[in-house]
């Protein structure tokens, strides 16, 4: 188990820098479906942590993807991560 610098720990204890930080990661990096279902296998609500963050960060909205975009995605990399190789089992619903 790692931890982050305690420089970036003290930057994320606001909840708009981590509500910021968290969109950011999420939608550069996963689609919709399997973003929601991150944040919940992690206990994150990131609309509670946006309501509490600034107007700017709550207004960040994510792009809507075609239905079956996800799974056409994880079926390509055959359900593992596109930079390791990591094998994963999250699927969408």
């Amino acid at each position: 188990m790692g931890r982050l610098r305690p420089d970036v720990e003290q930057l994320i204890a606001d909840p708009g820098t981590l509500a910021a930080a968290t969109r950011l990661l999420l939608d550069l990096h996963f689609t919709p479906s399997l973003a929601a279902m991150i944040c919940d296998a992690v206990g994150l609500d990131l609309a509670v942590l946006e309501l509490a963050a600034s107007p700017a960060v709550a207004a960040a909205r994510r792009s809507v993807r075609r239905s079956g975009f996800a799974e056409e995605v994880l079926r390509a990399y055959a359900y593992q991560c596109a930079m390791c190789g990591f094998p994963t089992r999250i699927r969408p619903p």
